[in-house]
């Protein structure tokens, strides 16, 4: 007979479920090859030029408020933890669009973009720009935020180089359009920058035409279901075996990780009353303590998920009555089942296999099958997903309260086939210097 050492398999033993060949996902040259043990992704993070030191004018933080990106503009100081991602995306499944760890899957959902970040989830969907000339966007900055950038800086009909933003300083008596404009530029710095990095490092014209209104009407968009639709595509681009590089909103993925994954977190958070007006994520907006947690150290992490127990993942870590009403306003939709929109991508959000994240019992999910529809990029039938988002209201998932939440036996035994429960391979020779990894004692699944 085999030794569990000898002939271990991560899963899935069955590939009904999870259909990427062996090889594709970056997940299985890890578990093959000593040489992936250390490659981190890179991480597309907010552009230090664009980042300010000292304290917002009162009129400027006002706005923000009003237009619903207060809460993205108080994290932009947090430093991105490229290990963490990495190990997160080696955990992502394309297929699914979760994260699979040991005893099950888990995932980012709309109460989490919105809780944490404030953005309103209810709302018109992000559809993309309409066709202009470089002269008419040249033109539009010059209408909407007083500078006009040379047209060789607009790349082609729908980007531009990032550089090329400029936001004007303020004083005490800079007038009120003045403050306008600094807004709306920091707005737009906050989109390209912090909630749609693209890894081309290019920023969106796109939202250029929606700064065209006051700020206080950007509260009409869905925001969340945006940065969530692009945060899915860039998981799924990165958990790929050849990609080296990651964008999309990953402040949103690492406040998710420190909120439901205790032992990667720092210590120290600012009291709710601290930030009585602002969304969850904001309390993570301070100096922190890293004498309890690792950081920033990707073997590590991907050792701790290997052996991460259900009973250590916090599945509703908000005190959601403690929190302002935008962090909890039209929260039903946090189980639609509708796509997530922006721009050209459309993506399937499946709030039926993350039950125990809604205090439900979590059953064996309905099947889903991966094809181009579920990674859709401008296809012919667009018009069906924005109308399946327009009936949003009329597709909400019924999580099962009646019993407190937990695994069903039949859940339990599905994933246990059909599941990627481990990423490090205890086969593979030890490391005798540096960290050393645990896996060598895990119980896993074994071919005999």
């Amino acid at each position: 007979m085999a030794t569990q050492r000898e002939h271990p398999h991560p899963g899935p033993i069955k590939r009904s479920v999870l259909v990427m060949k062996p090889g594709e996902h970056r997940a299985d040259n890890v578990w093959k090859t000593e040489e992936s043990r250390d490659l981190k992704l890179r991480c597309i993070t907010y552009p230090k030029s664009a980042k300010d030191d000292g304290e917002r004018d009162p009129r400027v933080v006002q706005l923000l408020r009003a237009s619903g990106f207060q809460g993205a503009e108080r994290v932009v100081q947090i430093k991105i933890d490229h290990g963490l991602i990495t190990a997160l995306v080696e955990r992502w499944r394309p297929e699914t669009h979760s994260f699979h760890l040991p005893f099950g899957e888990v995932g980012i959902t709309l109460q989490d973009v919105q809780v944490l970040l404030g953005l309103p989830i209810d709302g018109l969907p992000l559809t993309g720009p309409t066709a202009h000339s470089k002269t008419e966007w040249v033109q539009m900055c010059d209408d909407y935020l007083d500078f006009r950038p040379f047209e060789k800086d607009i790349i082609s009909s729908n980007s531009i180089r990032n550089l090329a933003i400029q936001r004007f300083l303020l004083s005490p008596w800079s007038t009120d359009i003045e403050v306008i404009q600094h807004t709306k530029t920091l707005i737009w710095q906050l989109l390209s920058g912090l909630l749609f990095p693209s890894t081309s490092g290019r920023v969106s014209l796109y939202f250029l035409e929606l700064l065209h209104d006051n700020v206080e009407n950007l509260t009409r968009w869905s925001w969340g279901s945006a940065v969530l639709a692009f945060l899915y595509h860039n998981l799924c681009e990165a958990a790929k075996a050849d990609t080296s590089s990651i964008g999309g909103c990953l402040i949103l993925l690492q406040l998710w990780a420190w909120e439901r994954l205790p032992m990667v977190r720092p210590q120290r958070v600012l009291p709710l009353h601290a930030i009585f007006d602002l969304p969850y994520g904001a309390r993570w907006a301070c100096a922190h303590n890293w004498a309890d947690s690792s950081r920033f150290t990707l073997r590590i992490y991907r050792d701790q998920f290997d052996r991460l127990s259900e009973s250590e993942f916090e599945w509703t870590p908000y005190p959601l009555t403690s929190l302002p009403a935008f962090c909890t306003h039209a929260f039903d939709l946090w189980a639609t089942k509708a796509p997530l929109i922006y721009c050209s991508y459309f993506e399937a959000y499946y709030p039926g296999r993350f039950c125990r994240q809604f205090g439900a019992v979590q059953d064996i999910p309905r099947s889903v099958t991966h094809n181009d529809r579920h990674h859709a990029t401008r296809p012919e039938n667009n018009a069906e997903f924005i109308t399946e988002w327009e009936q949003r209201w009329q597709t909400l998932y019924v999580f099962d309260l009646t019993r407190c939440g937990g695994f069903t036996d039949e859940y339990r035994g599905w994933f246990r086939y059909m599941g990627k429960t481990h990423i490090n391979n205890p086969s593979q020779d030890r490391p005798t210097t540096g960290f050393v990894p645990a896996h060598p004692h895990i119980a896993i699944a074994v071919i005999i």
